[in-house]
């Protein structure tokens, strides 16, 4: 084990200590070492001063609570009713937290030099990192990058942003098919429409009559194999259910497969909830 001590880091400010006179602490008098409480077991003001006081240097509810001698219930009961109490302890909380930071980065990030022992004797030091400290913060501090949902959150922004350079390339090309025919523009979008359905239809025929789909008549819905279309008791949409009755997972009564694509302006078809382009892929 080197003796070399490890390189001079700079270590972080330590925080200033605790004010007792501290404007959101003076509403509860005097020092408690000095004032006697009223009787045994209340929570007078001068226990709530003690009690905030060792909130403040970072102790937990519970751990403030024996300090103050008093029970964690009745402390509770207390930042329930009185509203300048629950104030006081969001502050002495606040006031600690700084100093929780400044340690878990200590811990996390600079390192704390711990002792080297060898056969019962110390043969030097050397510094420590806690991964896990530094995974908490490095979580907290980017939470979209490092958080427990960071890949499906940049899974997400990357297939929105692929969409919307799809829906940008197809809306420039259509542009320029309509610049290069000379056409009216309510006239380019029947003619793309009709377009779309023809390919709507192609789509159609390849589930009902190579996947087995099968349409609804009254509501001229396709239905997967193994499916059927059944009233909805709390809505009038129907939804799809097993076909032995069953129930099936993933398919709620949001599924509608044979929605018909509607039309603006600006944008072309779309088919809720399965886009025309994501079942073209998906009969290829």
């Amino acid at each position: 084990m080197s003796d070399t001590p490890a390189p001079h880091e700079p270590t972080p400010t330590p925080a200033q200590p605790v004010d007792p006179d501290a404007g959101w602490m003076a509403e509860f008098g005097d020092d408690p070492a000095e004032a006697e409480p009223s009787r045994r077991g209340s929570f007078d003001r001068a226990r709530k001063k003690l009690f905030l006081k060792a909130l403040a240097r970072g102790a937990t509810m519970a751990e403030a609570a024996r300090a103050a001698r008093i029970g964690k219930r009745t402390v509770y009961e207390h930042v329930e009713r009185d509203r300048t109490f629950a104030a006081a302890c969001r502050a002495a909380t606040e006031v600690v937290a700084p100093v929780i930071e400044l340690e878990a980065f200590k811990r996390g990030v600079t390192g704390v030099e711990e002792d080297v022992i060898s056969y019962g004797k110390h043969v030097g030091t050397r510094v420590k990192r806690s991964d896990a400290i530094l995974q908490t913060l490095l979580k907290g501090s980017n939470p979209d990058k490092y958080g427990p949902h960071a890949g499906s959150v940049r899974a997400k922004a990357g297939k929105r942003k692929w969409r919307e350079r799809e829906r940008q390339r197809i809306r420039e090309e259509l542009i320029a098919e309509q610049e290069a025919h000379g056409e009216d523009p309510q006239v380019f979008r029947d003619r793309i429409a009709r377009r779309l359905d023809r390919v709507c239809d192609i789509v159609t025929r390849t589930l009902v009559d190579e996947m087995g789909w099968t349409r609804h008549e009254e509501t001229e819905r396709l239905v997967p194999p193994g499916w059927r279309l059944v009233p909805d008791e709390d809505s009038s949409i129907a939804r799809a259910e097993c076909a032995d009755g069953a129930e099936c997972a993933g398919r709620g009564a949001t599924v509608d497969y044979t929605q018909r694509p509607r039309w603006a302006d600006d944008e072309l078809a779309e088919l809720n909830p399965i886009t025309m382009g994501q079942m073209i892929m998906q009969l290829m």
